[in-house]
């Protein structure tokens, strides 16, 4: 008969075949708790007392077949003789409760090898006082004085009597060795664990299952650094305790080895779990559309653009300063407004090498993905095309994200895109629905090009977007936080929690480049960014206000953040040096600086001060003001 893992537990048997050896178990139970398990306390997170004890009889009821504790089976060790039976159980039962008095304070004598050995001397020692035979305490002490170091050979190969009755003292020391092993196997593995960690460790496992001669642990690993912990431990069993008992067992048709079962899905949760908490905030990165859960503080400017952008006009505009968070709107607001809405939408960046084409490409490719491209990439057609293909919709609609990024070469831009823009206004193409997103420094470079679109007397609606006000900045924090799972001391200090204190922080530092009380989103982001990354290297979830203090707040946070960018921009590092040395100077400091004046200063190209200019305002570094400043 295949082996099947086993249900009936190992008293419940013994009561079955014989109440008599049952109560007197129970005896031996009752002598145990008070003699050995109180003494016992658990060690660095191994369980130790009754409690393992008891894990250990659950899992001799698991291992050993429900058709041997029936004697129903010939091939059993006892055959059908069920007196054998019971007292090969008895003694299993016993063991296990017995097993670990070697490690009772003033048991253990200089010459006992182990726990284990001190433990058999003494249930030999003491079989009347355990109320048990002195055959069955010799069986019992065999059983157990070997469970520590698993030298099952050191047993012999001669069974031990009760009675009339041949005992397989190799199969059953077998047998407490895999049980105990089973049990200390997470329990072991948690007192290598800091001391954080110990309380989740245990769902680390949960349970086993049986397949093939083969115990497989069901795993829950945490991290993927886990399944490698869990991986050393069972080597060790199966190298070590099993490496003589695994051959017994395998003998009867038991199982004789241990390996385990990884649940992947835990993995990949944990993985996203991960990369949420990562990206509680961003630092100098935008939301995206996978983001939108935790977009806070700006749910009215979602609406009022989302309602521009339908109800308002075909031609809309978005603009803001440097760094408010345009982007971020566009992608973590107002798309996933329009999918709910199942508008389809497609939200491209011009590259000012080819404006028109890279526009109409990325267009084309959200939006007639399953529609070969046409041989030449003209304007209107195309946007007719796209707008015939989505004629079932009421809106379609395509945003052009940082278009700032084409203003200084608009004016060589194709003709026929500025006329086409000009149709959509018009409303020729009706369901076709434009918004363009610049920063407003961009303005004047751009207002011939709009004025083309919209006629000399005409505006296009707009949506100006400011930096963040402070009960905004505070909603945007706190939805940091929750996403990095932390949470922020709210223990006042002179007055103020670190809430109050980072947002008044942030508010100064903020002075420069927001309106009044306003919090910059980007220096929220650093510094909502450094806390979250020091807190999970220290493994705490609590930002307090020690901590706070000890990075010297907001200013020396956000500073030290824009250094270390700095370093990271390589192919440009000496020439951005360079700029922001002449930006910082005497001269820079009095008047704001053309990149034709940079370049005078710096005795680098115009171009080349342009570029790198462009790459240090994305990273927040510089800040543009206009009129090409």
């Amino acid at each position: 008969m295949p082996y099947s893992k086993g249900i009936i537990q190992v008293r419940d048997a013994i009561r079955e075949l014989d109440e008599n050896l049952a109560d007197r178990l129970e005896g031996v139970w009752r002598e145990a708790e008070s003699r050995v398990h109180t003494h016992l306390t658990d060690e660095g997170g191994v369980q130790r007392g009754q409690e393992h004890s008891t894990a250990i009889e659950e899992h001799l009821s698991a291992v050993v077949p429900d058709e041997w504790k029936e004697c129903a089976q010939d091939s059993a060790p006892w055959g059908n003789d069920k007196n054998c039976c019971a007292h090969s159980l008895f003694c299993l039962s016993a063991a296990a409760a017995l097993h670990d008095v070697g490690r009772v304070p003033g048991v253990a004598r200089p010459s006992d090898e182990d726990h284990g050995d001190a433990s058999a001397r003494w249930i030999r020692e003491n079989w009347q006082a355990l109320k048990l035979e002195e055959a069955e305490a010799r069986v019992i002490a065999d059983i157990t004085q070997v469970h520590d170091h698993g030298r099952i050979r050191d047993l012999g190969n001669h069974p031990r009597t009760i009675g009339s009755h041949a005992l397989d003292i190799r199969l059953l020391a077998s047998l407490l060795i895999l049980a105990d092993d089973l049990h200390d196997y997470s329990s072991r593995l948690i007192a290598t664990l800091p001391e954080v960690e110990r309380q989740g460790a245990r769902s680390r496992t949960m349970g086993f299952s049986i397949q093939d001669g083969v115990i497989y642990f069901d795993a829950l690993p945490h991290h993927r650094e886990d399944i490698a912990a869990l991986q050393d431990r069972l080597d060790w069993m199966n190298s070590t305790h099993l490496a003589q008992a695994g051959p017994v067992l395998n003998h009867h048709g038991l199982p004789s080895r241990v390996a385990h079962n990884v649940d992947s899905a835990r993995l990949v949760a944990r993985a996203q779990e991960q990369a949420d908490e990562e990206r509680g905030f961003l630092g100098h990165d935008y939301f995206g559309k996978d983001d939108a859960a935790w977009f806070k503080g700006r749910e009215t400017k979602i609406d009022e653009l989302y309602n521009q952008v339908i109800l308002g006009g075909r031609v809309s505009l978005l603009r803001g300063d440097s760094g408010v968070g345009k982007s971020s709107l566009v992608c973590a607001g107002l798309m996933p407004a329009l999918d709910h809405s199942q508008f389809p939408t497609a939200r491209v960046r011009a590259d000012r090498l080819d404006v028109v084409v890279s526009i109409m490409r990325s267009c084309w490719e959200q939006l007639m993905p399953d529609t070969s491209a046409p041989d030449e990439w003209q304007v209107l057609p195309c946007l007719e095309k796209i707008a015939k293909q989505h004629i079932a919709k009421t809106a379609v609609i395509i945003i052009i994200d940082q278009f700032e990024d084409v203003a200084r070469v608009i004016s060589s831009v194709s003709p026929d895109f500025t006329h086409a823009l000009s149709k959509v206004h018009a409303g020729h193409l009706p369901n076709l629905h434009v918004l363009l997103v610049y920063r407003s420094d961009a303005q004047a470079l751009l207002d011939r090009f709009l004025e083309e679109i919209r006629g000399p007397r005409q505006s296009l609606p707009e949506t100006y977007l400011l930096s963040l006000s402070r009960e905004q900045a505070e909603e945007a924090l706190r939805a940091g936080f929750e996403r990095a799972r932390l949470l922020v001391s709210e223990e006042p200090v002179e007055g103020r929690t670190l809430m109050e204190m980072m947002l008044d922080d942030l508010s100064t530092e903020s002075e420069k480049v927001a309106d009044d009380d306003a919090v910059y989103p980007p220096y929220l982001q650093m510094v909502g960014f450094t806390l979250a990354r020091q807190a999970r290297e220290k493994q705490v979830n609590v930002i307090t206000l020690d901590a706070y203090k000890t990075m010297r707040g907001a200013r020396k946070i956000i500073s030290e953040y824009l250094l270390n960018r700095l370093k990271d921009l390589k192919d440009i590092r000496e020439d951005a040096e360079t700029i922001l040395f002449h930006l910082s100077s005497e001269v820079g400091r009095a008047a704001a600086l053309s990149p034709s004046e940079i370049a005078s200063q710096a005795g680098l190209s115009v171009g080349r001060v342009e570029e790198v200019i462009q790459m240090l305002v994305k990273d927040r570094m510089v800040r543009p003001i206009g009129g090409g400043q």
